[in-house]
């Protein structure tokens, strides 16, 4: 008999909302992971990131995959560039947003719409909507 989850966490399904825009299971693998790693470092240095991350930090080149991510450099089959990932960020953001009851103020930013998600990722896993 094997045991099958039912449950996915919130981090899962908030990163599986940019899975349109990535187009390999490594890279798909990476941004997770990458996610987890800003939340757990709570910095934007790559090492710190893959330091955070149980995959990433199992290999000798984490912070690598993390650089060539953010750089647009890791993959030739995914849409996760700077435009098209910030306004994916913004629509899971209003997403997500929407049944809380606290004000969002819009910047244009690509340095507070990566605060604003992360924002975004705590409250929802803070949430009770969640649990």
């Amino acid at each position: 008999m094997e045991w099958k989850t039912t449950w996915t966490d919130p981090l899962t399904s908030y990163v599986a909302a940019f899975d349109q825009l990535i187009g390999d299971r490594r890279t798909r693998k990476t941004f997770g992971e990458t996610v987890r790693g800003i939340i757990g470092a709570g910095s934007l240095i790559c090492q710190q990131i893959a330091g955070q991350s149980p995959v990433l930090s199992q290999g000798t080149k984490g912070a690598q995959r993390v650089s060539r991510l953010a750089m647009g450099a890791s993959t030739q089959r995914s849409e996760l560039d700077d435009r098209h990932l910030t306004a994916r960020l913004r629509e899971v953001a209003v997403e997500q947003l929407e049944p809380c009851s606290f004000g969002l103020i819009v910047s244009f930013s690509v340095r507070h719409d990566i605060q604003l998600t992360l924002i975004t990722i705590q409250a929802a896993l803070n949430s009770s909507h969640y649990l």
